[in-house]
């Protein structure tokens, strides 16, 4: 196989695996299996097709709009998918929310001497959620980004139409809008009942991920 054709295959295949947590657990078995399959392909195409097969059957429409944002309905920014997502936002070379710094600069280790460059931000922070009786959903995965340290620090505690208000001012709209399609908010977010701006986000958030990987 060409190099490159090797290195898109591989990839996608590693993306896959890694969101999806497929070599996760109990999977010798599963390895084992995926090592007799290709040891009995003999031509570039065959093993070409072998893991274009697998991918189709992982990588399916309903994993992005239906498996996908059921597992972003979590508590705590963390697991395959939550960085899954944020590798995506990788590929698709989204800049820090409110910020013209790409988000890949700053997940470098070091960046930001030491103090860290990024913060998980609550767009939706605490007492916002108190004063509406959804403070135990506080840490839902669709209720993340991340943000630079000083945004985060900025941001504080306000409510979403308060601070979103400041940044869509002073960004202006085009940028508001860009901001949204990268870190994937509904547009208008800010005024949503949080419920509902959880369910719309989670699955912009599996489109997204969609995005990124037709893209590797």
């Amino acid at each position: 196989m060409e190099p490159l054709a090797v290195r898109r295959l591989v990839r996608r295949w590693y993306f896959a695996a890694a969101i999806t947590g497929l070599y996760v657990g109990s999977f010798e078995s599963e390895f084992e299996q995926q090592l007799n399959d290709v040891s009995r392909l003999e031509t570039a195409d065959e093993f070409r097709a072998y893991f274009d097969r697998r991918l189709a059957a992982i990588m399916t429409d309903d994993y992005f709009s239906i498996t996908l944002p059921s597992s972003l309905d979590a508590n705590e920014a963390a697991g395959p998918t939550w960085w899954g997502f944020v590798a995506a936002q990788v590929v698709l070379g989204a800049k820090v929310l409110f910020s013209t710094a790409p988000l890949s600069q700053l997940l470098l280790m070091g960046s930001s001497g030491s103090k860290k460059a990024l913060d998980k931000h609550h767009l939706f922070p605490d007492n916002y959620l108190k004063s509406r009786g959804y403070l135990s959903q506080r840490s839902n995965r669709g209720n993340f980004t991340l943000v630079d340290y000083q945004n985060n620090i900025y941001i504080s505690d306000d409510a979403p139409s308060e601070y979103v208000r400041k940044y869509r001012d002073s960004l202006g709209e085009d940028e508001y809008r860009r901001n949204c399609e990268e870190h994937a908010l509904p547009v208008g977010f800010e005024d949503l009942d949080y419920e509902e701006f959880l369910g719309k986000r989670r699955q912009l958030m599996g489109e997204l991920v969609k995005r990124a990987y037709e893209r590797l």
